[in-house]
């Protein structure tokens, strides 16, 4: 019986010790994949057409929000202009008003 229970451990032993050789073997074939990727992808033109799509990104939303903030604040403006006159207008009819009120 203890010879069957050191057999076991032994067999035990020994798949933990290749499937922590199998894990290993993945983890470094994948750490070579992602090497090579990298590799080619940081050529000389990638780098470059890399860098130059951020910054057109960037700038393309800086240009839009630009715009949608421009757009907010002239619309405000106008607002506020047509509230001004408005407002002069209805103190010019309460004023005309106001002396008929008195007669």
């Amino acid at each position: 019986m203890k010879a069957a229970l050191k057999r076991l451990e032994t067999k035990l032993s020994e798949a933990r010790t290749r499937a922590d050789l199998l894990i290993l073997q993945n983890r470094r074939s994948r750490a070579i994949h992602r090497a090579a990727d990298a590799q080619h992808a940081t050529g000389e033109n990638g780098t470059f057409e890399r860098m130059r799509s951020k910054v057109a990104r960037e700038e393309a939303l800086g240009r839009a929000k630009g715009e949608l903030l421009g757009d907010d604040i002239d619309d405000r403006l106008h607002a506020l202009e047509r509230e001004q006159k408005v407002d002069a207008l209805l103190e010019e009819i309460k004023s005309r008003k106001r002396p008929q009120l008195i007669k």
